[in-house]
């Protein structure tokens, strides 16, 4: 059976002092990513499984906060071979945080590889707009 799949635009301004940063080969250290992670707002509140595998529990919209972070599965072809009704509600809901952060102007600015407890964690971090969020294009 085929599966669904969503299509990202990504826009790089290459003049943005983080872009340049990357381009020149610095990253944040593992400390800095996952400090970041844990000030940042959850747009999915995750669990981990029965079998071990971390699965979404709810959905969030951005708020106050200057940060976020959607987080997704660390290892999806894992997470499919074992459990793929769960890649499925993992891509729904990603698709929906994705959305509602769009909606309101938010855009991702960056993607780390955390590792909290016992777990690798994966995810994006988005950045609050800095003016008027965008009218969605369906006008909703």
């Amino acid at each position: 059976e085929g599966q669904e799949t969503d299509r990202l635009r990504a826009v790089w301004t290459l003049e943005d002092p983080r872009v340049v940063e990357r381009i020149g080969g610095r990253r944040p250290s593992l400390e800095e990513e996952s400090a970041r992670w844990d000030r940042a707002q959850p747009l999915l509140e995750t669990e981990e499984g029965p079998n071990g595998l971390r699965r979404p529990i709810s959905v969030e919209e951005p708020t106050g906060l200057t940060e976020a972070v959607l987080e997704i599965p660390f290892d999806l072809a894992v997470l499919m071979e074992h459990d793929p009704e769960s890649g499925r509600r993992w891509r729904h809901a990603v698709r929906d945080a994705f959305r509602a952060a769009f909606d309101l102007g938010w855009t991702v600015d960056d993607f780390a590889v955390v590792r909290k407890q016992h777990e690798r964690r994966a995810g994006y971090f988005l950045r609050a707009p800095t003016s008027s969020p965008p009218v969605p294009a369906d006008g909703n």
